[in-house]
């Protein structure tokens, strides 16, 4: 319980690309994004989760000129990889198995600034999750892994700590049925 409460105060702390302070317009010129999530998945009694994200803009606000609404918009291409976490199978008081949940894929992002310092982001692509779960008895009859290919999406809600640190609070849904609530950390260079 103590892990999803800080967890979730962690969650606060969530990103996925900055947004520039000048005014209110996303990624305005900084192309490249490295950060790294952390929180709460569905993996039955789990550890928190983790992952690594790199996220290139594409498309930097007034590409699409035409539209005063899509000039704040930006596009950009993400690539991560999320451990979802690991839990212990026990019988007895002694541990059987373990199983555990990691995720790899690429997604294309978009973000728009609600104002200077917010923006939302949504987020779909395709994700490969394998699954294992490994007997540390003999005899436990439980020694095997899987892996699905299916669609990764997400949300977000972002705030520009620093013109070069972005804090926010994510969730995304992974193929398989594996759900994660995270905050993020990001950083431009």
């Amino acid at each position: 319980m103590n892990q999803i409460i800080i967890a979730a105060s962690l969650s606060f702390f969530a990103i996925s690309q900055a947004v520039a302070d000048s005014g209110g317009v996303a990624d305005s010129g900084k192309a490249k994004y490295f950060g790294v999530k952390f929180g709460p998945s569905n993996v039955v009694d789990g550890s928190n989760g983790y992952g690594l994200f790199y996220n290139y803009v594409v498309f930097v606000p007034n590409t699409f000129n035409q539209n005063e609404l899509l000039s704040k918009l930006s596009i950009a291409a993400e690539v991560e990889y999320v451990d979802l976490g690991r839990s212990r199978r026990n019988y007895y008081f002694a541990q059987v198995a373990n199983h555990k949940a990691s995720t790899y894929g690429v997604v294309g992002t978009a973000s728009y600034p609600i104002n200077q310092f917010v923006s939302v982001l949504a987020k779909v692509g395709l994700a490969s999750v394998t699954r294992r779960y490994q007997c540390v008895v003999a005899g436990c009859g439980v020694d095997y892994s899987t892996t699905a290919l299916g669609w990764h999406t997400g949300v977000a809600v972002q705030y520009q700590l620093t013109p070069q640190m972005t804090l926010g609070v994510g969730y995304d849904y992974y193929p398989d049925g594996y759900k994660m609530m995270s905050g993020i950390i990001a950083t431009n260079f």
